[in-house]
């Protein structure tokens, strides 16, 4: 005789069975390696903290670049895009982070294939055990993203300069 209920169990075990079976697999193809997420300088919008300053990279909705103490407001959240342009975006603004006249760092519209807003990431590990990146823009002869000691952001030649490194 079979017992009542026991089809219903047995389907209920498979369908727990499944699921879990689901979740792990969507974990493997969802998650970042360990060194993705090492090496990746925004995993989401994400506070950028000057090495040498302690300052974070702030904007407004001028598109002006600045330091200014971390806060933890949305002008101080910004997210890597990747594609063939890699963009810095702003989370308050949905600004992306250009260079102009060479040097001069402020936010515009973002625009697909606009090189003067496509950055490349360099690492290193700070004397803390924690990795440091610097930004790279394509466009003026790689000049790197930099902090200075007047809270102000300018893009000058690639340097070993702490000024010119950023972390989380």
């Amino acid at each position: 005789m079979k017992h009542p209920g026991g089809h219903l169990r047995r389907r209920s075990a498979r369908v727990t069975v499944l699921v879990a079976l689901l979740g792990v697999a969507l974990s493997v193809v969802i998650a970042p390696s360990p060194a993705q997420a090492a090496h990746s300088p925004s995993t989401g919008y994400q506070r950028w903290i000057n090495w040498q300053t302690g300052q974070c990279l702030d904007s407004n909705a001028a598109g002006s670049v600045y330091l200014r103490g971390c806060n933890g407001g949305n002008y101080q959240r910004w997210a890597r895009q990747d594609g063939p342009n890699d963009r810095i975006v702003n989370l308050a603004t949905g600004r992306c982070l250009q260079v102009t006249n060479y040097t001069r760092v402020t936010t515009i519209s973002c625009s697909p294939n606009a090189l003067n807003k496509s950055w490349d990431y360099e690492y290193k590990t700070t004397p803390w055990n924690t990795t440091a990146w610097r930004a790279r823009n394509f466009f003026f002869n790689g000049n790197c993203l930099s902090g200075n000691s007047s809270s102000g952001v300018s893009s000058p030649a690639c340097s070993s300069s702490n000024y010119q490194y950023w972390y989380h």
